[in-house]
């Protein structure tokens, strides 16, 4: 892909979430990919690279209840060569923010918020293209 348009991985186990992420990004011109487990999610990360990485904090897993998007994080970058990696969650902790950005590689840390307020979209986007860049650069 040319520019900052990059190939995304979304994970969140809500539907809604992932037909508005896709939405989103599509309309930047990236090319999308969702799934909604962390299985799934392992799947298409040993099959394909990514530029992004977005994951739910907490992710129902019909075989592993809430699976924490932490252990997939873990796991997507020791799977991919550098994926830059956003996290969202509907239960914001600054600790766990904190915890997240700095022991796990996060590269972001974003609060769902209802309808998808317009500071939260256009800081995301800014985002995904910062770390779309960076990933190519590498």
């Amino acid at each position: 892909m040319k520019g900052n348009k990059g190939k995304i991985l979304v994970v969140d186990d809500y539907a809604n979430w992932r037909i508005f992420l896709e939405y989103v990004l599509r309309s930047e011109g990236h090319q999308v990919v969702s799934v909604s487990s962390s299985s799934e999610a392992e799947q298409k990360l040993l099959g394909e690279s990514f530029d992004v990485v977005i994951l739910d904090v907490r992710l129902v897993d019909e075989e592993r209840y809430n699976v924490q998007g932490m252990a997939l994080l873990q796991r997507a970058k020791s799977l991919s060569p550098s994926p830059g990696a956003i996290i969202l969650t509907g239960y914001h902790d600054p600790a766990y923010e904190e915890h997240a950005l700095r022991d796990y590689g996060a590269d972001a840390y974003f609060q769902k918020v209802p309808n998808g307020e317009q500071p939260i979209v256009d800081a995301l986007k800014r985002k995904v293209a910062e770390l779309v860049t960076r990933s190519r650069s590498l």
